[in-house]
């Protein structure tokens, strides 16, 4: 894991000092140099900063270069190539699951049976600096019943049914000091996003090369969720006369999809140079504000039909036909408030509820038999 263009030594300070950038007369009292404010700082021809009360909180958390210190710039090129910080880690991995199935003959002619797949998994993803890190979570879950009935020695159907749920969870995670790693539980951080005390669980760094840089803040989220329930249903029919072998289907799906993604509920900003960044100075500033509901919850159903045969001309010699029709029905959003629904057209409505959607497939093949 590694960041570009920190800054130096010489371009950190306390809340108001005024850092020089190694250019011209040193204004008295400043710190520095800092060669990666560039020659025009303020874009006003002065050669100095001073550090805004709000960035003041973030340099004391961040750690010093420690490779190809002193060599931000390529002047060549313009990218960032140095004032790195880098640091050794490991990114784990784990997941486990398991299955279990019941078969069951009643008769001859008639069998079932039930599945049910279970598969949780976690993730822990380092971050830019040592003790942040985003925490991944998540659980699969299967449910499978079926049945099959042999109506004639020609003639079999099978229905099944089935539920699935998957849920995702995302939070990122910051130290507070222990086992050795740095305290980001910093009561200084005056950024007008956080309150006093606030753990930052975010991420900052480069956000672009360019001279000069580029930094971006963004104070993290506290857990992002996003789950997934769908109800299947299907039936399908196998029937032999002759030389056709027909099959026929339906297909019925049920989904369910509530989601809340906080993602700016901390705040996200970024300057376009480190001058800028150590001034305080935002080029862009997202933020949720605190009343919004970021729950949301879609539900829409899919439907398909299907009829297939397969005819023998000869004993070498098969023609696959089939037609197939699916779509999807009104997309709803359940408003966490009211649990009512509200439908729209994407196409023609600029409004910001919910909207629908349709597809269709119709097909015809004909492949020789044995031929994949």
């Amino acid at each position: 894991m590694s960041q570009f263009d920190l800054p130096e030594a010489g371009c950190r300070g306390p809340a108001n000092a005024v850092i020089w950038n190694g250019q011209g007369i040193r204004p008295a009292g400043s710190l520095g140099p800092c060669p990666q404010l560039g020659a025009a700082p303020q874009h006003n021809g002065s050669n100095f900063v001073t550090i805004s009360p709000y960035v003041a909180g973030f340099l004391n958390m961040l750690p010093l270069p420690n490779l190809n210190v002193g060599q931000g710039i390529n002047p060549v090129t313009g990218q960032t190539v140095g004032d790195i910080f880098t640091y050794p880690h490991s990114e784990t991995d784990t997941e486990n699951y398991g299955q279990m199935r019941v078969d069951h003959t009643f008769s001859n002619s008639d069998s079932f049976f039930a599945r049910y797949t279970v598969n949780d998994t976690l993730q822990a993803v380092p971050g830019s600096y040592p003790g942040l890190l985003t925490s991944n979570s998540g659980r699969a879950q299967y449910v499978t019943l079926a049945e099959n009935h042999i109506f004639s020695p020609n003639v079999i159907n099978t229905v099944r049914i089935s539920y699935s749920r998957t849920t995702l969870h995302s939070a990122e995670v910051g130290s507070t000091g222990q086992d050795g790693l740095p305290n980001y539980l910093n009561s200084t951080l005056a950024f007008p996003m956080m309150s006093t005390g606030q753990k930052f669980v975010g991420h900052f760094g480069v956000s672009g090369g360019g001279l000069g840089g580029g930094w971006a803040v963004s104070l993290g989220y506290p857990d992002l969720s996003q789950s997934q329930n769908i109800y299947t249903g299907s039936d399908d029919v196998f029937w032999n006369h002759g030389k056709h072998a027909f099959k026929f289907g339906v297909l019925f799906n049920h989904y369910t999809q509530p989601l809340n993604l906080p993602i700016f509920v901390n705040g996200f900003t970024a300057s376009n140079s480190n001058a800028d960044f150590l001034r305080g100075y935002m080029s862009s500033l997202q933020e949720t504000p605190p009343a919004a509901n970021t729950n949301r919850d879609y539900l829409y159903n899919t439907y398909g039909f299907y009829g297939q045969d397969d005819v023998r001309l000869t004993h070498h010699f098969t023609v696959n036909l089939g037609l197939r029709y699916e779509f999807t029905g009104p997309i709803g959003m359940l408003d966490a408030s009211t649990k009512s629904f509200a439908f729209r057209n994407f196409l023609s409505d600029a409004g910001s509820c919910v909207g629908q959607g349709k597809k269709d497939k119709r097909r015809v093949r004909w492949r020789p038999s044995g031929m994949k």
